[in-house]
């Protein structure tokens, strides 16, 4: 009954945001009532702020209703040469600049799937990760996508998976998820694992801006300039593609100039 109440609103014309309780925190109930057309789910016993979460998440939805973009956002990858790198951290950093800089909406997506720590980093514990957005690519509407992302400091987070898989994505359904995304946000921005990554690779070739993070490492710098001479191969053009030095150091005894001929 709660089903099918639940598809009626949202078939209503204008829609009506609808709102899932619960007696538990069970997650196949919560993503079977999404699923139904709720807007949000909440469960016993509750708590007032995650009512007040449930309320912002639902007016900003209505904004994205209203106000609909008619250009697609920008698309800005951050890959990394190995490792550590902190393409992660530039990642964050640029997405949360942009929303001070711009005041526009800005989408961050982890799609780390083996160590993806954006989630972590901001101390976030989000329900659902990018996988389950990936699960319901064909279905996505702005009532499952609200339910999906977690605002921090006015930047929407798509969180990588608490538990690591190796497995790789079907392209298509990365290219509904980030196609979808870039209808409702200013700036898209995706943290990726390493730059030979076939996941990595296929984000590269649909980003607008892609930035390869390496450190002032010798090692890291060698396969900086493996990846760069890979991607040329592949077609990409050489103003698409920028390379980052991160936490660059004289000790390494390689000036700048030295690492500008490396990358040529």
């Amino acid at each position: 009954a709660a089903r099918g109440l639940l598809r009626s609103i949202a078939g209503m014309r204008p829609p009506l945001p609808a709102v899932g309780l619960g007696r538990s925190n069970d997650a196949s109930l919560i993503l079977e009532g999404l699923r139904a057309g709720a807007g949000d789910f909440l469960h016993a016993p509750f708590e007032a702020a995650a009512q007040q979460e449930a309320a912002v998440r639902i007016r900003r939805l209505r904004q994205a209703e209203e106000t609909p973009r008619q250009e697609q956002g920008q698309l800005i990858a951050f890959s990394s040469t190995k490792p550590g790198s902190g393409s992660s951290t530039l990642a964050m950093q640029s997405a949360f600049t942009l929303r001070r800089l711009t005041g526009k909406r800005v989408l961050l997506v982890d799609f780390d799937l083996i160590s993806g720590s954006v989630a972590f980093s901001l101390k976030l514990a989000p329900v659902y990760s990018v996988l389950d957005c990936l699960a319901q690519s064909e279905r996505l509407n702005p009532a499952v996508w609200s339910s999906f992302v977690t605002n921090c400091h006015g930047v929407d987070i798509l969180a990588a998976p608490d538990s690591p898989t190796t497995d790789v994505p079907e392209s298509s359904r990365v290219h509904e998820v980030i196609e979808y995304a870039r209808m409702f946000y200013d700036w898209v921005l995706v943290d990726l694992p390493t730059v030979f990554h076939q996941l990595s690779l296929f984000m590269m070739s649909e980003a607008d801006q892609v930035y390869l993070v390496s450190t002032s490492e010798l090692a890291s710098l060698h396969l900086g300039r493996r990846a760069s001479a890979m991607l040329s191969q592949l077609g990409f053009e050489r103003e698409r593609v920028r390379m980052v030095v991160n936490r660059f150091s004289k000790k390494e005894g390689i000036a700048p100039a030295d690492m500008e001929k490396i990358f040529t």
